[in-house]
């Protein structure tokens, strides 16, 4: 896991070593996190120095960013579960952005990204969110069901967890 992050926070994407799988195939962690933050049009638009910074870290930072890295052991289905976390906070103009990037986990899925991303408007402030998880267990046949499926329930909950925040907020 020290060897990991030292890879990851001397290369960035680039230093994620791809998780071996059985019958000598891999799963490339670090090209679905570059796919997860190709996504993130709206945040490459209106705070291109942040998304910059995300892609090329640590190559690339404004002043004022700050990181974490961290490691963390949970429960995932009853699987003990450990993930390897950085954490970006980016000041792009008077907009911040913020990511959290699992760029190894041990079981249940392999990468996850979740990028944030808060731009003045006037007098107030507009909110941006997407978050990718990738997993082997929506491949195959009905993978695409799962997906959907998985989607819907995560936006439902997203929904519900911003209108919570925004009710506490006012």
């Amino acid at each position: 896991l020290a060897a990991r992050v030292a890879a990851y926070r001397a290369r960035g994407l680039a230093g994620i070593a791809p998780y071996a799988r059985s019958g000598g195939a891999t799963r490339d962690a670090a090209a679905e996190l570059r796919s997860a933050l190709g996504a993130s049009r709206l945040l490459q638009q209106y705070a291109p120095a942040a998304h910059r910074a995300m892609a090329y870290t640590p190559a690339s930072r404004p002043a004022g960013t700050e990181e974490d890295f961290r490691w963390s052991l949970f429960d995932a289905h009853g699987v003990p579960t450990i993930a390897l976390t950085h954490s970006l906070f980016i000041p792009d103009g008077d907009a911040w952005a913020v990511m959290q990037r699992q760029f190894y986990v041990s079981a249940g899925y392999n990468s996850m990204e979740a990028v944030a991303g808060f731009m003045p408007s006037h007098s107030d402030t507009i909110v941006a969110y997407a978050g990718r998880t990738s997993t082997d267990q929506v491949e195959g046949i009905g993978g695409g069901t799962r997906r959907s499926l998985g989607s819907r329930v995560l936006a439902s909950q997203l929904e519900s967890m911003f209108e919570r925040a925004r009710a506490k907020v006012q």
